[in-house]
């Protein structure tokens, strides 16, 4: 077997986080703003806003209005991209420890 690359190590660990705490959206992570999938021009973006097991889900944008929305594989996305989905669900899996810890200490 050979050595996985970046892009494949990124997306292994973004599904190990998702396998551990489901899906979440960037609303529920209360982020200031959205990770950009492509920009297509002045008031005319696609922003991902959840992050599934196995990709992510787009909205288009165009002047603030929802236009389209898709889904797109991880293995479809930039390496850039993809270490910036990392970098949010690993604070979003060190967030979610904590508080499975906090919640053991008290015996819940």
């Amino acid at each position: 077997m050979g050595r996985l690359t970046k892009k494949q190590k990124l997306i292994n660990g973004i599904k190990s986080i998702i396998e551990e705490w489901g899906g979440v959206t960037t609303s529920e992570l209360e982020l200031g703003c959205s990770p950009i999938y492509n920009e297509m021009g002045k008031n005319n973006f696609a922003l991902v806003e959840r992050f599934n097991r196995n990709g992510v889900t787009v909205i288009h944008y165009v002047h603030d209005n929802e236009v389209d929305d898709f889904d797109v594989d991880y293995q479809e996305l930039k390496v850039d991209l993809l270490e910036e989905i990392y970098q949010i669900l690993e604070q979003y899996n060190v967030e979610q420890q904590k508080t499975m810890d906090r919640c053991k200490d008290e015996n819940f």
